[in-house]
């Protein structure tokens, strides 16, 4: 508009582009209304498209103009891995960082639809700039083991819990005594009671001493450890227990353990919020559910 008008002694103009600022509205919206146990996407469009009103607080309210919800309304046109995308570069550019896959977790956003598009996490990352020299390196020759930590199976939030502990021992490349990391698994197991009730009933111990030691060792390692080292047909198999210590199974160069250390630390927190959200939701996966059809009949169209 007027600033665009030529004028004498005018030879540049600056634009500041504010498009699109307003759908990160609705991710404010969101942090406000979980107030109230409103956290999903379903959830957060049915406030948008009704007059109820969450129950929220004391002292709290969320009021919009019709205007506003309308607006807001819309924007869930956008969906799916598009949706993901959007959220990771505006919060990049709101916050002068990149999101990790734990904070779109934990904003209801599904970071596992990026694989549709991309192939892994860090691969998306990887294109939109956002790693640098080290880190890059260290996704590319780490590339399998980290898919394999975003993709492997999690009916119980047991391997996650095993990786954390070896971070949180810095011993991710150097590995670590296998009684040491069942001491520390359990210890971050007992800081979580929605994890700690994956523990069998009759092994949750409070503390470990005598017995109670040599039992959880046994019950952590043919659990997770087992299947972090047993042989697979269809998978490589990325650690290894020799001489009484867990072992990554990768060569490194020595200068990529701390960035590998850091990725590894990114998706081991995001698979443990996604792992979450899904309990919260009654064990429903949040990216959808596979099952097999079969017709009861020839042509009748009835399924069971």
């Amino acid at each position: 508009g007027r600033g665009l008008r030529a004028h004498a002694g005018k030879t540049s103009v600056t634009l500041i582009d504010f498009v699109g600022n307003h759908r990160m509205f609705l991710d404010r919206i969101r942090a406000l209304l979980s107030l109230g146990g409103v956290t999903s996407t379903g959830a957060l469009r049915s406030f948008l498209d009704s007059s109820a009103v969450p129950d929220l607080p004391e002292g709290c309210s969320v009021e919009l103009e019709l205007e506003a919800k309308e607006l807001l309304s819309r924007l869930f046109k956008v969906s799916g891995v598009d949706e993901v995308e959007r959220a990771y570069r505006e919060l990049r550019l709101e916050r002068g960082r990149r999101p990790t896959a734990g904070e779109l977790q934990r904003m209801s956003y599904q970071p596992g639809r990026l694989r549709e598009r991309h192939g892994s996490w860090f691969d998306f990352v990887r294109g939109e700039g956002d790693l640098d020299a080290l880190d890059a390196r260290a996704a590319q020759m780490a590339q399998g083991f980290l898919r394999e930590v975003e993709t492997t199976d999690m009916t119980r939030s047991f391997q996650m819990v095993a990786l954390e502990a070896l971070l949180e021992g810095d011993a991710l490349t150097a590995g670590m005594p296998v009684d040491e990391l069942a001491t520390r698994s359990h210890a971050l197991l007992r800081r979580s009671p929605e994890l700690f009730a994956d523990v069998a009933e009759d092994e949750r111990s409070d503390t470990l001493e005598g017995p109670a030691a040599a039992r959880w060792l046994a019950y952590w390692t043919r659990n997770p450890l087992d299947a972090w080292t047993r042989a697979r047909r269809d998978r490589r198999t990325w650690f290894r227990i020799e001489g009484g210590r867990f072992l990554l199974d990768l060569t490194l160069d020595e200068d990529l353990a701390a960035p590998l250390a850091a990725l590894t630390r990114e998706i081991v927190d995001y698979r443990l919020a996604q792992y979450r959200a899904r309990k919260r939701q009654g064990d429903v996966s949040l990216e959808g559910f596979a099952c097999k059809l079969r017709t009861t009949a020839a042509g009748s169209g009835m399924f069971d």
